[in-house]
């Protein structure tokens, strides 16, 4: 009958198969090490998924029928022991299955009781067995934790808190539990998202714990701009926004909980590390890791419906490793104590290896166990060669042994070159050793910013100490410089070479452009009475504006290419899209000055187009040099001193926007409040504008499309 089951079984497991491999991440090619049923990747320092050997390997599938005691029907939990041994909620059957690193059992908990007569549990959905052998167990439908002994019988109970702090209309559902070491019991419950209630040891309500926070959306910041401005009748009619529930949660070998929450949009706060105030401290970690957060990265479009990672459970293993299930695509992720991904394995199917719906993930030594609730299976994943060299090196820096760490980190390497937290490992031996230069080169193949910006600032101090001396000649030697040119400008002037130039057609047309360019430089130091002479005058140069734009456009890719690393990581530098950068300059300035003439003309605006794209370009100057400026400091600044940049940055587009206004408001000869008038009827115009660019493209594509198919229907019927 097996035989004859596995042959039945063999084409949806070879659709599956297929199916899988569309819902894979872009990049993904067949695993580089095992042969696996999933197909084992990592992600590289652009975020996408790239092929990485298996860290865990499917070794076995556990069925309760193996173990004697008949099938599980739904199990939802299950909990390992230090010493290797299991606990095993099998829900729809209401008992509890004891058994050993083997997988023998021990003890069926089946009769539960209290007082001598009879309790059964009722479709538990939670299980955890504290240090002395006593086991908590969230009775979902019967609205109760019980805490019983190895025997079975119930030696205390929880039930829902006669508090005002507990919102009485909402039933007393519970979903997971755990218990600190210093007794106090923590319980999830479905609908209740002010974080996990908390007993005493004995059994008071003691409050909630680590609430959520309400995740920002557009939908949430409109809904709160209304209700700022409706009455309380309208106010009561829109949306509520509370915070998500956890899933799940774990308790650390250091008494701290981890939670994992399902139905969260931001990566970095899936996983919460609470300390003793319900504070998420491992915040920090999660967005400066090389992944920048928890789960898959890239989500898939599956049945017109986006589907991203939902974690719904969490194993905080005894030496400090996480693993992440999730739910939806069936994977586990494992991450070390500073949330870098290491290994992702698992997957959804029917073959070993696969799931058809995990509900729960536990790691103890070199095994880790996942139990689908759907076939009511365990599923055995050991360590493997690769993946024991990558704990191994981890370990030992994690133990202080920096030095020791670096040859097993090499291995992995010669394994998979692209394994980021390798070069990461090998960075942070290399700081530790103070070698900051050798460290910033493997930070920054890993893209690890934190840890690049540590080594940075230490170089920077090492450089500073062995080029003071250099800096402060060359310092001098630029003074002497200027110096210098400025004897040599009054001497030209004094010989008449200006007279000279000026006989020549050549020469008038440099020293006519040296005064364009040197009137539009006076600009921004004098703009209230600046642009008003420069229009009485008519001094305007539209070629020295032509320059100006071309040197935006350069500060633009300027600024893109050269920017320093820390604050520029996820820029691909070989993707430099010249056209979107001539847009952002030249185009834009020029549909600014179009559309602003537009609009100014129906309102008597007295500037001409080449006038308006005059004040454009010459009020772009403090911007661009703010650009200029920037990118060259921030090839200076650290991770931490990025508020200079960033002042530097928003000052130069302030000065540029006062410049467009005191230039318009003398071009057009309007007053401030018709000046930004018109400017927001410019910005609403060329809104506008892009609207109809985008639809007549799009008409045009659906007609070269009509077209094409239309010759290649001929083309098929009369060759």
């Amino acid at each position: 009958m097996r035989a004859a089951s596995s042959r039945r079984l063999a084409l949806p497991a070879v659709l599956l198969a297929g199916f899988l491999a569309v819902l894979l991440p872009s990049g993904q090619v067949a695993a580089s090490g095992g042969d696996t049923a999933y197909r084992p990747y990592t992600y590289d320092e652009w975020r996408q998924a790239v092929p990485s050997p298996s860290g865990y390997e499917a070794t076995r599938i556990v069925f309760g029928e193996e173990m004697g005691v008949g099938p599980l029907r739904s199990p939802a939990d299950f909990f390992v022991l230090e010493n290797g041994d299991l606990a095993i909620l099998d829900s729809g059957n209401n008992r509890i299955i004891l058994a050993d690193a083997g997988y023998r059992v021990r003890k069926v908990l089946a009769d539960i009781s209290q007082d001598g007569a009879p309790s059964p549990l009722n479709n538990p959905q939670g299980l955890f067995v504290d240090r002395d052998g006593t086991i908590l167990v969230a009775d979902t439908s019967n609205s109760r934790v019980v805490v019983l002994d190895p025997e079975g019988r119930i030696l205390q109970e929880f039930r829902k808190p006669a508090s005002e702090l507990y919102p009485q209309k909402e039933e007393f559902r519970p979903q997971k539990v755990l218990r600190d070491p210093s007794g106090i019991t923590y319980v999830i419950c479905t609908g209740i998202y002010s974080g996990a209630v908390m007993y005493s040891p004995q059994g008071e309500f003691l409050g909630f714990f680590g609430s959520n926070r309400v995740e920002v959306t557009f939908r949430l910041l409109a809904d709160r701009f209304w209700k700022s401005i409706f009455s309380d009748e309208n106010r009561n009619k829109l949306a509520n926004y509370i915070p998500v529930e956890y899933s799940s949660f774990d308790l650390d070998a250091e008494g701290f909980i981890y939670s994992v929450t399902a139905s969260s949009n931001d990566p970095v706060n899936r996983v919460r590390k609470l300390n003793s105030l319900g504070l998420n401290i491992l915040e920090t970690h999660a967005g400066n890791s090389f992944q920048g957060g928890f789960g898959d990265m890239n989500p898939y479009v599956y049945n017109r419906m986006l589907v991203s990672t939902r974690l719904s459970d969490i194993d905080a293993s005894r030496d400090g490793f996480l693993f992440c299930l999730d739910s939806t695509r069936g994977r586990v992720f494992q991450y070390d104590a500073e949330a870098n991904l290491m290994f992702v394995f698992g997957g959804i199917g029917n073959q070993l290896g696969l799931f058809m719906n995990p509900t729960a993930v536990e790691s103890v030594g070199d095994r880790v166990l996942v139990l689908d609730r759907n076939t009511g299976a365990m599923t055995e994943f050991r360590r493997t060669e690769f993946g024991q060299a990558v704990r191994e090196a981890i370990t030992l820096y994690n133990d202080g042994y920096h030095r020791e760490s670096v040859e097993p980190w090499r291995q992995v390497l010669a394994m998979d070159s692209n394994y980021n937290i390798a070069y990461v490992g090998l960075g942070k031996a290399a700081f530790e050793a103070g070698r900051y230069g050798e460290a910033l080169r493997n930070f920054r193949i890993a893209a690890y910013v934190s840890g690049y910006s540590q080594a940075f600032k230490e170089r920077r101090k090492e450089v500073f100490r062995e080029t003071f001396t250099w800096l402060v000649l060359g310092l001098a030697g630029v003074v002497l410089l200027l110096l210098g040119l400025g004897v040599l400008r009054r001497r030209l002037a004094v010989s008449g070479l200006g007279a000279r130039m000026e006989a020549h057609p050549a020469g008038r047309l440099a020293l006519r452009a040296r005064r364009d360019l040197r009137e539009a430089a006076a600009i921004p130091l004098h703009p209230i009475d600046g642009f008003t002479d420069l229009f009485d005058r008519k001094r305007q140069s539209l070629p020295a504006a032509g320059v100006l734009l071309l040197l935006f456009f350069v500060a633009l890719v300027v600024h893109r290419q050269l920017t320093g690393f820390i604050f520029n990581s996820q820029t691909r530098l070989d993707q430099l899209n010249i056209l979107a950068f001539l847009a952002q300059s030249f185009g834009l300035a020029i549909a600014f000055a179009a559309v602003n003439w537009a609009v100014t003309t129906l309102f008597d605006g007295k500037g001409r187009f080449r006038d308006i794209l005059v004040v454009v370009a010459y009020s772009l100057q403090p911007y661009v040099a703010a650009l200029l400026a920037g990118t060259l400091l921030s090839n200076l600044l650290a991770q931490d001193e990025a508020v200079f940049l960033t002042y530097l940055l928003v000052l130069g587009q302030a000065w540029s926007a006062f410049l467009l206004v005191k230039g318009l408001e003398a071009v057009h000869q309007y007053n401030i409040p018709q000046t930004l008038s018109a400017i927001l009827a410019t910005v609403f115009g060329i809104l506008v504008l892009l609207i109809l660019l985008i639809l007549s493209l799009s008409l045009v594509q659906q007609i070269v499309g009509f077209f094409t198919t239309v010759y290649q229907e001929y083309a098929i019927r009369f060759r």
